[in-house]
């Protein structure tokens, strides 16, 4: 069917409650923006409403606002049972996704005079293919209320839009130009290996207070594991407390176990926007609809492009991100990012393929499972199903089970195409403003200066080059920063030698070459005479068996470096070595499987003539 597109003109309004009373009723409401107040019309609302929610932590965030305005509001989720319904007077409910099914048969008649509003409307496409309980109980339900409204301010492209949906009316907010704000986003690459580290020294910096990092750090980063690590991080420094940390994330026992498990009690996972602290930490769970007010708050976005579920879709989820602290003054969104390499598909047709494959081979493996005939087999295999994305497994109230393939998943996973495959991809970076849903994004590539960075890297024992450590060197030196300075020497002493005996553009000429670099400070060592230089170059250990031919090549290596003319033999090793042929086997590799033994002449090393 056509897209069938109304618009509502808000005039000057920053607020939807501004000039409507209800929301439009039995539409796709596109309202553009965050923070404009949907769900505040719905709850103000003098009719019976039904909201539901995403996650736990919005319907929480919700519940606090009602209850400060004195509105009367039953928060519905899993332990919520029928005698806190029937003991409930009020005429509005707040439920998550998974428990509309519930409260919907508890309403009974009284369904017929409520109207439903379906907040963030978009994750039941983003998130079909693996919420496979949650979204059908929605699509399921909704029909059943006296009126619905779709609600989000990301709407998908229509072509991926659910088939149960897509023939949906949808209202567009036009809103002013002084209303819409254009996303202004700071980029900022980063090495691969090294995000977790790079966001625990821009929180060290937080801490700190540091000139470039006043303010209340707010981390979005979808990974326990991740904000685990860059706590952890913080706390081999001495800094990042429970007092001075906060962690937002599911309240599950999952959670709440790798917590406790790799930090300690006193960790504790609270709700978005309650009790605002210096470092802020944030899942999914808290990207979408939770209200956080924090003036002087820091958006940070952090993404690992080798792991998906870290990703940010740009065109949905970064501005749901972006409106999520409501009174902010720094509006800028920094986006720190590792590039993916693992994509695997260059073309949009391409994953379509391989997503309608995998559909295919779900209806075998459905097949499979309803034709099982032993019970705990059968059984066995329905609870694999659980957590397979292509399938869905429901169980009905007479207690039957239906095993059947997930057809939503395709249009969930061409949704998020662009996330997973394209957006963080090597080289695919367009630099030009863009719009999306009325809105400019514009794009600001920076590079990270954040010397905590670096020396949290140092300290997790992250690996890193010559030329890394001596630039980073030369600006500690520069800034006077002796902490790093020791750190820096410490992890490798030529370091400080260099910056002592050559110039920075010496250093360069040398490519930044460690073992190049070492020699020229050999040559120019006039404490030293040749053949104490040569054997320091040498290097071969008293004990140690070496093949003629190596040791020829080492000596001809050593006479090059100190500008000796000279052709080297083997038998030159006499000159600064006490020796003893020695013939010896020797393991020599053609390929992976084959390893041939090969009988050498070579000379053992029984002690130095030549002190290095």
């Amino acid at each position: 069917m056509k897209d069938r597109v109304k618009y509502i003109n808000a005039g000057s309004s920053q607020y939807l409650g501004d000039f409507m009373k209800d929301l439009p009723e039995n539409v796709m409401l596109n309202k553009v923006i965050t923070g404009c107040g949907g769900t505040t019309v719905a709850l103000k609302s003098k009719h019976p409403y039904v909201i539901a929610v995403p996650f736990n932590t919005l319907r929480e965030n919700k519940e606090r606002w009602a209850k400060e305005y004195d509105i009367e509001l039953l928060g519905v989720w899993g332990s919520v049972d029928e005698s806190d319904f029937a003991n409930f007077k009020g005429n509005k409910f707040i439920v998550v996704y998974d428990s509309l099914g519930k409260l919907t048969k508890w309403l009974s008649d009284r369904v017929k005079n409520h109207r439903i509003l379906i907040d963030e409307s978009h994750l039941l496409l983003n998130q079909a293919s693996f919420r496979t309980e949650a979204i059908p109980i929605v699509l399921e339900n909704y029909k059943k209320y006296k009126s619905f409204t779709f609600m989000t301010a990301s709407p998908p492209k229509q072509e991926y839009q659910l088939p149960e949906l897509r023939d949906i009316e949808r209202a567009d907010i036009i809103w002013s130009d002084n209303v819409l704000e254009d996303l202004k986003i700071e980029r900022y690459k980063i090495k691969r290996g090294q995000l977790n580290t790079t966001i625990a020294g821009l929180c060290y910096s937080h801490l700190k207070e540091e000139d470039k990092f006043r303010g209340n750090a707010h981390v979005f980063f979808n990974s326990v594991k991740g904000i685990i690590d860059v706590i952890k991080k913080l706390r081999v420094n001495d800094v990042g407390s429970p007092n001075d940390v906060s962690i937002v994330c599911a309240n599950n026992t999952e959670n709440k176990e790798k917590i406790f498990a790799e930090l300690n009690h006193s960790w504790h996972i609270t709700n978005a926007g309650q009790n605002v602290k210096k470092i802020n930490l944030y899942t999914s769970t808290a990207f979408e609809g939770s209200d956080v007010y924090d003036e002087n708050g820091i958006t940070y976005i952090a993404v690992n492009g080798e792991q998906n579920h870290t990703k940010v879709n740009i065109r949905g989820t970064l501005p749901q991100i972006a409106g999520r602290i409501r009174n902010q003054i720094d509006r800028k969104i920094r986006l720190i990012y590792t590039e993916s390499t693992n994509y695997r598909f260059d073309t949009e047709e391409e994953f379509s393929k391989v997503v309608k494959m995998e559909l295919s081979e779900a209806e075998k493996r459905v097949i499979a499972i309803n034709s099982e005939l032993i019970p705990r087999y059968k059984s066995l295999k329905i609870e694999d199903a659980k957590t397979d994305n292509y399938l869905l497994v429901r169980e009905y109230e007479d207690g039957k089970l239906i095993v059947k393939p997930n057809e939503s998943a395709w249009y969930s996973q061409m949704a998020n195409w662009e996330t997973l495959n394209t957006t963080f991809k090597v080289g695919k970076y367009n630099d030009k403003p863009v719009v999306h849903n009325y809105v400019k994004h514009s794009y600001t590539n920076k590079e990270i200066d954040n010397k905590h960075s670096f020396l949290f890297e140092i300290v997790s024992g992250d690996k890193y080059s010559f030329k890394e450590l001596y630039l980073q060197y030369l600006k500690a030196m520069e800034e006077k920063d002796i902490d790093l300075c020791i750190r820096i020497e410490g992890k490798d002493r030529t370091i400080k030698k260099a910056y002592d005996k050559l110039t920075p553009k010496k250093v360069k000429a040398l490519r930044y070459r460690r073992q190049d670099i070492i020699d020229e400070m050999a040559v120019m060592d006039k404490t030293k005479t040749s053949a104490q230089k040569i054997v320091r170059r040498l290097d071969f250990k008293v004990g140690g068996v070496y093949a003629k031919d190596l040791i020829k090549q080492n000596i001809q290596t050593a006479y090059n470096v100190f500008r000796i003319d000279k052709l080297a033999k083997a038998t030159d090793i006499k000159e600064w070595y006490l020796v003893k042929e020695q013939d010896f086997i020797q393991e020599v590799r053609k390929n992976k499987k084959v390893v041939d033994l090969k009988r050498l002449k070579g000379y053992s090393i029984i002690s130095q003539k030549v002190r290095a």
